[in-house]
């Protein structure tokens, strides 16, 4: 900033014009109805609070909430009692610390008189009151760092956090035309520098550490450490570039050159023996190992250069990642397109005001705001030609939604409305200047989607996101019929609306579930779950479950007939068989028999006298069998005739009891050509037999028991449909 004098001065003179102003962009009032005495800076702390702080030369710092209806400015702290004001010193710098949110920490730069009545800048630390954050604690102060800065004018004053977490500051040369101590190149001084601290921590007796990056930490030459760069003669306005993190700043020429400069490291800007890129002390002079700027401007555009930001928000994409500057006399306010190692462009934007452009401002959300220094009014950067999305209903749906838009400088003509949901282009399909009704694109992913509008190459800045939900889907999935034990396994069929696969999954019940193939184990009650999980373009579709009855199988049981047995008969087995494979249990219901088991658990009948015998067999089924029908099976236990000739005639054994033959003489019998007479020993087995032909009134034949063990045996003949037996002895 020049000096009152240089003010009058051009004042008299006279300032040419800048070339003709981009009509799109320009200022509008940020805060209607408040004024802010002497601005000199704006800053907006990332404490998602959305707050702006204005800093006053005069030394009052006022906090503005912006989205509170008839927003004020309130006295967040008043340093007038402290503070050395007039020409340029003052209040010159506000920096809140990166976890301002957490610790309430924030920075100033400002000048107090000395012990001496010299001019000192403070560099001091505060903290925000607990009670109540629009408010600071007037008793927080930690002075950092002080340095003696003769003059009224040439402070600088800036301060700025970098994206490294250091406190950058702006110090001019000490004021006095061209710097007749040579100041800015004197490394033993903190004049006409960039500093570099660390706030964070305490090292040396000091207040603050030196960052190990500094060019000279640790140096021997006496030069001090908190130097980054060097040979600046007023660096009014320095910003650091959140996403790049580079350090810019504007630096006020003598009376030919303004310049923009690219802080680096260690770098010599060149004052006094550059001014821009021409030579100025010496006339003749040598640029070699100085930086050079990356724009600089004659003084007919202007004699006093503000430096500003590059532009990071959304309003005004045409200008993202410019350098907006201006100039403090002229009022002009300029966009430098810098291309590192290219050629870069300048592009003049609009007039601001004559002698009014103190500062640029920056909120949370990276929009610029220019400070009127006369009017102490502050208007925020906007394009009144850019479309702009204020609102939209409904604020969320599916893709094929209809949404009315509603905002400002939109085409009357639909198809002339570029309108985005995120990356995915909407279907304009009614408009107005201040109206959009589009419908919402597909292929969107659930969440919020950025909505922009763009006309003729101009799109919209918007905060403003349209919460996409994915469509739904349903599964069909029918209910399923009863079922059988021991059926075949079977497929089941279930689909989504989404044409989408289906998986399913047995939730209970007595089965098995292999993909799409169930496999009864049992009988009961089975349930099977139908899912569909969605993807990026269906919602999960809600789970379908379906239940069906597994019924109990019928068995039956396999029982063979029983032949007659006689009573000596010995225990014989009975074998009976379910279907199912389930054990049969066999019970004598009636007759004179008695059953037992034998080896292996084999059920033996014993016959216990003569006449008919039922044995009944059963199985009562179990969870999975019905109880099978009874199967009863009846035969007859005969008694054995004694030695003498039984009551019929016609049968005759003899002799009786034997050695080795007997005689068997049939008298009376029918002729049969193979009557079949055998003998059985006591078990009830076969021992001998023959066949012999019935011809005449009487039969005889030989049976020979030589060998046989001694006992009783039974002689049975049988022809035909008549059987009559006799007990024959062996001695």
């Amino acid at each position: 900033m020049k000096n009152r004098l240089t003010l009058l001065c051009l004042a008299l003179l006279g300032l040419t014009g800048g070339p003709s102003a981009r009509a799109q962009y320009t200022t509008k009032e940020a805060f209607p109805g408040l004024s802010f005495p002497v601005p000199v800076e704006m800053v907006g702390p990332d404490d998602q609070t959305n707050r702006v702080f204005v800093a006053s030369q005069s030394g009052t710092i006022r906090v503005v909430n912006p989205g509170l209806a008839n927003a004020s400015a309130k006295v967040f702290l008043d340093l007038t009692g402290r503070l050395l004001y007039g020409g340029e010193r003052g209040l010159l710098g506000l920096a809140f610390h990166p976890d301002y949110a957490r610790n309430g920490y924030f920075y100033l730069n400002y000048n107090r008189k000395g012990p001496n009545d010299e001019t000192q800048t403070v560099i001091s630390r505060w903290k925000a009151s607990a009670p109540d954050p629009d408010a600071a604690d007037p008793n927080s102060e930690v002075i950092l760092l002080t340095f003696d800065h003769p003059d009224q004018n040439h402070k600088g004053g800036k301060i700025a956090f970098g994206n490294d977490g250091y406190l950058y500051i702006a110090s001019g040369d000490g004021g006095g035309g061209g710097d007749p101590l040579n100041n800015a190149q004197n490394r033993t001084l903190l004049l006409g520098k960039i500093l570099r601290i660390d706030v964070n921590q305490a090292a040396n007796g000091l207040s603050y550490a030196i960052p190990p990056g500094n060019p000279y930490a640790g140096n021997t030459q006496g030069f001090r450490p908190e130097i980054y760069a060097y040979g600046l003669r007023n660096p009014w306005k320095m910003s650091v570039d959140r996403e790049t993190g580079n350090v810019w700043a504007g630096d006020v020429g003598q009376e030919a050159r303004e310049e923009i400069d690219l802080i680096q490291k260690g770098g010599n800007y060149g004052w006094r023996l550059m001014e821009g890129k021409a030579c100025y002390n010496p006339v003749s002079c040598d640029p070699a190992g100085l930086v050079l700027p990356v724009w600089d401007y004659a003084q007919d555009n202007g004699r006093s250069i503000t430096g500003g930001f590059v532009y990071r928000g959304k309003n005004l994409p045409g200008l993202r990642g410019k350098y907006i500057y201006g100039d403090f006399i002229s009022g002009h306010v300029w966009a430098l397109t810098y291309v590192p190692g290219g050629v870069s462009t300048n592009e003049f934007l609009f007039n601001f005001g004559w002698a009014s452009l103190a500062s640029f401002g920056e909120d949370a959300n990276r929009e610029l705001y220019l400070l009127n220094f006369s009017t102490g009014k502050i208007g925020q950067l906007v394009d009144p030609t850019t479309p702009v999305v204020q609102s939209f209903s409904p604020r969320g749906g599916t893709a094929g939604t209809t949404v009315v838009i509603t905002g400002a400088n939109f085409s009357a003509v639909p198809a002339q409305n570029a309108v985005r949901f995120g990356e995915a282009t909407a279907t304009v399909t009614a408009a107005t200047t201040t109206s959009l009704t589009v419908v919402v694109p597909a292929g969107l992913g659930a969440g919020p989607a950025l909505v922009t509008a763009a006309v003729s190459n101009r799109t919209s800045g918007s905060d403003n996101t349209f919460a996409v939900t994915l469509p739904g889907q349903t599964i069909q999935f029918a209910a399923l019929p009863g079922r059988t034990f021991g059926e075949a396994p079977f497929v089941l069929r279930a689909t989504a609306s989404s044409s989408l696969p289906v998986s399913l999954a047995l939730v209970a019940g007595p089965a098995t579930l292999s993909g799409d193939t169930v496999k009864l184990t049992g009988a009961g009650t089975v349930a099977v779950r139908a899912s569909q999980a969605g993807n990026a373009n269906y919602q999960p579709a809600p789970d379908v479950t379906q239940s069906f009855t597994v019924n109990k199988a019928a068995q039956t049981i396999s029982f063979p007939a029983i032949a007659d047995k006689l009573v000596t008969d010995a225990p014989f087995a009975l074998s009976a068989s379910a279907s199912s494979n389930l054990p049969v249990t066999l019970a004598v219901e009636g007759g004179p028999a008695r059953l037992g088991e034998g080896a292996g658990s084999t059920p033996l009948l014993t016959p216990t006298g003569a006449g008919p015998v039922t044995v009944r067999a059963s199985q009562a089924g179990n969870a999975n069998y019905l109880a099978a029908p009874d199967v009863a099976q009846t035969f007859r236990v005969q008694s054995v005739t004694g030695t003498e000739e039984p009551t019929t005639a016609g049968f005759r054994a003899y002799p009786n009891p034997t050695r080795e033959t007997f005689t068997v003489r049939l008298t009376g019998w029918a002729p049969h050509p193979n009557a079949s007479l055998a003998l059985y020993n006591a078990m009830g087995q076969k021992v001998t037999g023959q066949t012999v032909s019935l011809r005449g009134t009487t039969t005889q034949a030989v049976v020979s028991v030589n060998g046989f063990a001694r006992g009783f045996y039974l002689l049975r003949v049988t022809a035909g449909n008549r059987m009559m037996q006799q007990k024959v002895g062996v001695e």
